[in-house]
Order: C-alpha cells, then sequence, then structure tokens
C-alpha cells in the first residue's frame, strides 16, 4: 500500500511530468543515447591505459587518465565537449530515471511506477558521477584539467590526520567495495541482460560478464 501511495504521488507530481515530457523527445533521447556510448569509450581508454602499464608503461588507469589521453589527441578538444554533452544529457536522463522510474520515456504518464525508492536513489548517484565526469571533460577541454592520483592522494593524506577522516576513508573504501561486489554479482548473474530492449546474444553476454566482472574487481 505505502509502495503504492509513494508511486501515485510521484506520478502526480509537476516533476513528474516535467521528466515525462523531456524524456519523450528524440533529440533528448538520442543525447543520452551518445551518452552511454561516450562511457563506453571511455572505458576502453581505462583498458587500454591498464594494457600499457601492463607492459611497462606510465598512465593512471581511471576517468581522467582517459580524458588526459583523449586530450592529448588531435582534435581532442572537441571529442571532450562531445563527451561532456554526452555524459551531462546521460546525468539528466538519470535524473529523470529517479524521478519517473526506470523506463523514462516509454509512456509512464497516466499509470503508477512500483520502482523502489533505492532503485532511485541509484538513478541519482550514477547522475551525480556522470555529471562530475561531464564538468572533468570541460576542465580538459579549457585546459585546466588534471589527473587525479596527486589530487586523490592529497585529500587522503589530509583526512588521516584526523579519527573522523579515517572513518572517512574506511566508508568509502567500504562503499567502493559493496558498488564492486554489485558489479561482480550483476555480471554473473547476468542481471544486466535485463537493461536491453533486444535478446543479447552469446557474444554481448559473454562480453557483459567480463566487462562488469573486471570492473567490480577493479572497484574493489
Amino acid at each position: 500500500v505505502k509502495s503504492g501511495v509513494y508511486a501515485g504521488m510521484v506520478s502526480s507530481s509537476p516533476l513528474h511530468g516535467v521528466a515525462d515530457r523531456a524524456t519523450d523527445s528524440d533529440a533528448f533521447e538520442f543525447t543520452a543515447r551518445a551518452g552511454f556510448a561516450v562511457s563506453g569509450v571511455l572505458h576502453l581508454l581505462v583498458a587500454y591505459i591498464v594494457a600499457r602499464l601492463a607492459f611497462g608503461s606510465a598512465g593512471n588507469a581511471d576517468q581522467s587518465g582517459a580524458l588526459a589521453t583523449l586530450a592529448g589527441q588531435t582534435g581532442g578538444a572537441v571529442m571532450l565537449w562531445i563527451v561532456a554533452i554526452g555524459l551531462a544529457a546521460l546525468g539528466l536522463w538519470r535524473v529523470a530515471e529517479a524521478v519517473v522510474g526506470s523506463k523514462p520515456g516509454e509512456g509512464a504518464a497516466g499509470r503508477e511506477d512500483d520502482t523502489p525508492v533505492w532503485k532511485r536513489a541509484k538513478s541519482l548517484g550514477l547522475a551525480a558521477v556522470n555529471f562530475a565526469i561531464a564538468a572533468s571533460a570541460v576542465r580538459f577541454a579549457t585546459g585546466g584539467g588534471q589527473q587525479n592520483t596527486q589530487q586523490n592522494a592529497g585529500w587522503s593524506a589530509q583526512l588521516m590526520r584526523s579519527g573522523w577522516g579515517k572513518g572517512v576513508l574506511v566508508a568509502v573504501g567500504l562503499g567502493l567495495v559493496a558498488v564492486g561486489g554489485y558489479h561482480v554479482y550483476k555480471g554473473v548473474s547476468k542481471k544486466f541482460l535485463k537493461d536491453l530492449r533486444i535478446p543479447g546474444g552469446t557474444g554481448v553476454t559473454a562480453v557483459g560478464i567480463c566487462g562488469y566482472a573486471a570492473k567490480g574487481l577493479a572497484l574493489g
């Protein structure tokens, strides 16, 4: 009953109507799809950096390292702006997921959505990540970007100076382990296939299992 009441409140809210109308736009959906593709390209660049590290080259195998790699290419600034726009649109799509439910743009108006609160919170978290990477891409495109390793080390050193700071680091570490474990579970259990509108096929399933498991282990 509570779930139905919550869904009804969300469905009747003005914010729900705005999100519904926005996600009904073909241009918005296309740009959000481009954001997914951009995210895939960044993951491929991280994989490329990891492979180079395995052969003794230098580099940072994270999103900032991938953005720095793009920035160093011919036309890198243009590519970084494409990354920023795509990920910003994907972030907005995730916000719409949190408001409308798990399937924005698929005729959610006029029906109650039973998407649980934790999935809506997950969508907001993913939106924050996409917005953060988009902002980093803008900084790299304008010449002000920097890779995360030294900055993160400095923050960690400051937090280590106090008891509460150590607690924050432990909490962040445990959170990353939990997120990594979820990625492994989603890959091994093939839960990612539910995100597809068409059957995945043997090749897509194999790549999905390996990719989600690898990302989960890396996060852990």
